[in-house]
C-alpha cells in the first residue's frame, strides 16, 4: 500500500483538561487542524500552538502530518503502512 503524507504547516498543541471543564473561549474547531474530544476522565483539545496560551499546560512542538485520501472505512493496515 503506497500512501502520500503532506505535512501540515506550524506545529500544534495538546491539552488535557478536567472532564467537567468547558471548552475554554481560545478553542476553535475553524482552524486546520483542531479537535475535542471528552470521555468519562478527560476531555482532550488539539489545536494549533499559537491559539494556546503559553499559561496553559500541554504538550507543545508537536507536527501534524495529512494522509492523502479519500480513504475507505474498511481499509487495514494504514499506520503500518505509514510505519514501514
Amino acid at each position: 500500500m503506497k500512501l502520500h503524507l503532506t505535512a501540515l504547516p506550524g506545529k500544534f498543541c495538546v491539552v488535557r483538561q478536567d472532564k467537567d471543564a468547558a471548552l475554554p473561549d481560545w478553542f476553535s474547531l475553524k482552524s486546520p487542524l483542531a479537535c475535542a474530544c471528552r470521555t468519562a476522565d478527560e476531555l482532550s483539545l488539539l489545536s494549533p500552538q499559537q491559539d494556546v496560551p503559553a499559561a496553559v499546560p500541554g504538550e507543545r512542538n508537536l507536527r501534524a502530518f495529512k494522509v492523502a485520501g479519500p480513504l475507505e472505512f474498511t481499509q487495514t493496515g494504514i499506520l503500518a503502512a505509514i510505519a514501514a
